[in-house]
């Protein structure tokens, strides 16, 4: 098959599940024979094409690097038709919001696939649970903040009408969308997303921690510093929690960071650290060496990439049960509090502090739940089962 490929950003531009994720997609449909083209925003270096055997990126120019804009879409609509008339594309697959404004031909080719992480608002504050807690005054503020995806809501909508298949890669995502467009029951399929075990491979914990310089019991959270990923619910826990004899690590940089610090100083918990933003080539190092990643989300994720990535380093998670995190974080191998619950949190953290066998047990086991049911090879297999039933003749 030829299939073109349609997304903001891939890893040259910023670390990301959905930069990732395409990059992962696009090598792995390539090394199953078909050709792979890319569509995507400007290369920070200015480059505008470029190859790598079976698979070929092209760069728009004149867009801003990894960002949606105006330009961005118009020049999309226009490089795709361009590039359809020169390789006749069995298949066009947007990343997100990536082809928001292409408009694929009613019938023939290519056929038009869209992935959605995530929905316009699930992992925002307007998202309904978290909305309905606000003030008035802040509904306010956070429906300005977010206008712009308000006043897109229509595009979006049209974009999953013009789709033939909608990938999700939870249960939660099919389900918000079925809530809002029950008609898109016939279109959407369940693809969970598949990790490569050879981009991640197993570093040994008394290893990181040397490297790290860190020792005793580890908490870790890495995330931005932003209200929607609950730090402030976790340090409020923490507060609680008589037993203080570990570390929490919190790594990321964002708007919220003096203030935690300043809760922090105020509760006295000499036990937190800030870690400012982690090198990309020391996050495997630190899930590693922690004995227990805390994944505090108030929004409702579409998935949970940070978690997968935790679990293969052989570390639990205790999460929000909030969004698809339910789907990637199971009883077997980790822990799950209420959603914002910071007293939840607390008794959750003192029951497993007090018992560190139960640690020991879900760590054993968290890679191979990673591995047995996110495997790549099955994204990739459920991937192109979507495609061949849409271009099977009716």
């Amino acid at each position: 098959m030829k299939i073109c490929l349609l997304t903001r950003a891939l890893p040259v531009h910023q670390a990301g599940g959905l930069e990732s994720h395409t990059a992962d997609l696009a090598r792995g449909l390539a090394v199953r024979g078909h050709a792979v083209h890319i569509i995507t925003s400007a290369h920070p270096e200015g480059k505008k094409r470029e190859t790598r055997e079976s698979l070929i990126i092209h760069h728009l120019e004149s867009t801003r690097p990894g960002q949606y804009t105006p330009g961005f879409f118009r020049q999309m609509s226009r490089a795709i038709s361009r590039l359809h008339a020169a390789e006749q594309f069995d298949i066009v697959h947007s990343q997100g919001f990536a082809g928001l404004t292409y408009r694929p031909p009613e019938l023939g080719r290519p056929a038009f696939v869209v992935t959605i992480h995530g929905t316009l608002f699930s992992e925002t504050p307007l998202a309904p649970a978290q909305f309905a807690l606000y003030s008035l005054s802040q509904k306010i503020a956070r429906l300005w903040r977010y206008r712009q995806r308000i006043a897109i809501s229509p595009l979006y909508a049209n974009l999953l009408r013009r789709a033939h298949r909608i990938i999700v890669d939870s249960q939660f995502t099919r389900q918000e969308l079925l809530r809002r467009s029950p008609r898109l029951e016939e279109k959407i399929r369940p693809v969970p997303l598949g990790v490569d075990e050879d981009k991640h491979p197993l570093i040994d914990k008394h290893e990181a921690r040397e490297r790290l310089g860190l020792s005793g019991l580890i908490l870790l959270t890495i995330g931005r510093l932003e209200e929607m990923k609950g730090i402030q619910v976790v340090l409020q826990a923490l507060a609680q929690c008589p037993s203080k004899n570990f570390t929490y690590l919190i790594g990321g940089t964002g708007t919220q960071k003096r203030e935690l610090e300043a809760f922090c100083a105020a509760q006295q918990l000499g036990n937190v650290q800030f870690l400012g933003a982690v090198p990309h080539d020391l996050l495997a190092s630190y899930y590693a060496a922690a004995d227990l990643f805390v994944y505090p989300e108030l929004a409702q994720p579409a998935f949970g990439l940070v978690a997968i990535e935790a679990m293969l380093q052989g570390t639990p998670v205790l999460a929000s049960r909030s969004g698809a995190i339910p789907e990637v974080v199971t009883a077997e191998v980790g822990f799950l509090f209420e959603r914002g619950n910071a007293a939840d949190l607390a008794e959750r953290l003192q029951e497993i502090l007090q018992s560190p066998e139960l640690l020991e047990t879900k760590a054993r086991r968290a890679r191979e739940h990673v591995l047995t049911n996110f495997a790549f090879d099955r994204m990739i297999d459920r991937t192109v089962e979507v495609y061949t039933e849409l271009l099977a003749p009716q």
